[in-house]
């Protein structure tokens, strides 16, 4: 069986372990490289704050950088293939993948709804290696909890312990703690803390985590216009579409910091880490993987923890043949899920989760914006009118409480990070 370190190089290969740089100082955590006085990297913050992820080595301090791969980002050129023969070598190079990173004690696969994840728990059971647990997650208010269901209906089928998390957290402590764990590096997983805490209660030492496969091989966020305008480097073009206009940094940070943040500067550097991309047999897919994936996504190894994660989709010949696909293969998003029809026809009656419904839980939307008031209350970097405009309405307003998870992260994750800053060690010369 191969090694835990083996398992980590597939990750470490791509960059996705955090690995933060401060001049000649390295650690795993962005925290322990804050000194008082830093300053703020506003193009970058201008960056997140529209797209949820930095770019490149961006981090919100201009001190600070995350650690490039290994080997440098690299574009994988396109190859000419038909529809069916990719979907045919994407069955046995996933199998190979699988085949090589199979685990002799116990393990768990976090499960949802979608195509990642199934496709993982149907090739171990192919294999004749059944999961310890599948591990499914409520979801926070308002996403709806679908994927439960069907989460149920497969493992019901497939003979595999099907475990449900709550959240028991409000969403303030859980936005608060995630900043944290993910090294202020996303606007996501907040909902994963709760696996991560689940996975420590039942002592399950390993995950197969399906990171990856949704930009590689499900088109995600991508489309053939956007593809085609990156192809004739059109990219002031694309940076619009991908960062469209809208006043919230305007309206919810004080003057002299939006000004600073302003969408001229984050278009500026859209622009610049798109064009590193054209010439990728899907650029978009491209620019995807190494910013969101690699920069946002691959954060919930930060929360795993001591948890080993086996990401078999990072794979370096699968992940070249994937990166390597025409546009017209992958783009339209059904590609990933006729594979796993392909491969696993005894599972095809059971549906995917569906997706957009909604829930309502007022209690957690007064929870959340009360905490988040009393936090931001004092701050002098977010605009007094915005905190009651916005946040507050999320707390007496029932038609607007599920805007909470729009209105309080931004400020939150600047407040959060500035006091981090006033109370670290003074940097040594």
């Amino acid at each position: 069986m191969p090694s835990d370190l083996q398992f980590r190089s597939d990750a470490e290969r791509l960059g996705f372990l955090p690995s933060f740089q401060r001049g000649s100082q390295t650690s795993s955590r962005f925290s322990d490289l804050i000194c008082r006085g830093d300053e703020w990297d506003f193009g970058a913050l201008a960056v997140f704050f529209r797209l949820g992820f930095f770019l490149g080595e961006d981090t919100a301090l201009t001190a600070i950088k995350a650690a490039p791969p290994p080997g440098g980002i690299f574009i994988v050129p396109e190859q000419r293939i038909s529809r069916g023969q990719a979907i045919d070598n994407y069955v046995d190079l996933f199998r190979k993948s699988m085949g090589q990173r199979l685990l002799d004690g116990p393990f768990a696969v976090p499960l949802s709804g979608g195509r990642d994840s199934r496709h993982i728990l149907l090739e171990l059971l192919r294999l004749g290696r059944k999961p310890q647990f599948a591990i499914t997650m409520l979801r926070f208010p308002p996403k709806c909890n679908d994927d439960v269901l069907v989460a149920a209906e497969l493992c019901a089928r497939a003979g595999v312990p099907h475990r449900v998390f709550p959240q028991t957290e409000d969403g303030f402590t859980v936005e608060t703690r995630k900043n944290h764990l993910t090294n202020f590096c996303t606007d996501e997983h907040q909902w994963t803390l709760a696996l991560a805490d689940g996975l420590g209660e039942l002592a399950v030492p390993a995950v197969y985590d399906g990171i990856g496969g949704d930009i590689l091989s499900s088109g995600l966020f991508q489309t053939i216009d956007l593809h085609q305008l990156l192809c004739g480097e059109r990219l002031d073009e694309v940076a619009e579409r991908l960062m469209p206009p809208g006043r919230v940094i305007k309206d919810c940070f004080a003057l002299e910091l939006s000004a600073k943040m302003n969408r001229e500067v984050a278009l500026q550097r859209l622009h610049r880490e798109l064009r590193r991309h054209v010439g990728a047999a899907n650029p978009l897919a491209s620019f995807y993987f190494w910013n969101r994936t690699r920069r946002e996504i691959a954060r919930v190894l930060d929360v795993y923890g001591d948890t080993a994660a086996i990401t078999p989709f990072l794979d370096n010949e699968l992940f070249r043949f994937l990166s390597s696909l025409p546009a017209e293969v992958t783009i339209p998003g059904d590609f990933h899920t006729e594979t796993i029809l392909r491969a696993y026809p005894e599972f095809a009656h059971i549906r995917f989760e569906a997706k957009g419904g909604k829930t309502r839980n007022l209690h957690f939307y007064r929870t959340y914006a009360r905490k988040a008031l009393a936090f931001l209350w004092r701050s002098d970097l977010v605009r007094t009118g915005y905190k009651f405009r916005q946040i507050l309405r999320c707390a007496v307003d029932p038609t607007y409480g599920d805007q909470i998870h729009w209105v309080a992260p931004r400020p939150i994750f600047l407040e959060q990070l500035r006091r981090l800053i006033e109370v670290a060690p003074q940097a040594t010369s």
